[in-house]
């Protein structure tokens, strides 16, 4: 009966081992299974980085021409703003021109009306004395 009890504790820890090998074995495939998940998720990261890598210069580059056409466009607007008010400034010189040879003009003509008055009360006087001198 003692041999059997010892066999029997034999085989039963000998049960517990081999449980414990597999549980172990399980924890090791998990384990492989989790360094292989790894392992491709940092592939997979490596080639999203050269992509990155790849198309940084590319849209640095497509950035800075579309800022350079944007600053064209700015340099566009601005000089055909200037030229805006150029052309407004002269358009009001022309008019300030225009509007000071009609005043000139106006002028011209007061003066006339001046001076034909002016003639026109010296012929009276000079009449007004022919009338005096023969009455």
């Amino acid at each position: 009966k003692g041999k059997n009890r010892v066999i029997q504790t034999l085989e039963n820890a000998v049960k517990k081992l081999k449980d414990k090998c597999k549980s172990a074995e399980r924890v090791l495939a998990s384990v492989e299974n989790d360094k292989n998940n790894q392992t491709n998720l940092i592939k997979k990261l490596n080639h999203q980085m050269n992509i990155i890598k790849d198309n940084v210069p590319k849209e640095r580059k497509r950035l800075l021409n579309e800022m350079h056409c944007l600053q064209e466009r700015v340099r566009n607007s601005e000089s055909g703003m200037q030229r805006l008010t150029e052309e407004q400034q002269k358009r009001q010189q022309q008019h300030i021109t225009s509007n000071g040879m009609n005043l000139h003009g106006v002028i011209s003509t007061l003066d006339a009306m001046k001076r034909a008055q002016e003639q026109t009360l010296s012929a009276l006087r000079t009449m007004e004395d022919g009338m005096a001198t023969t009455a």
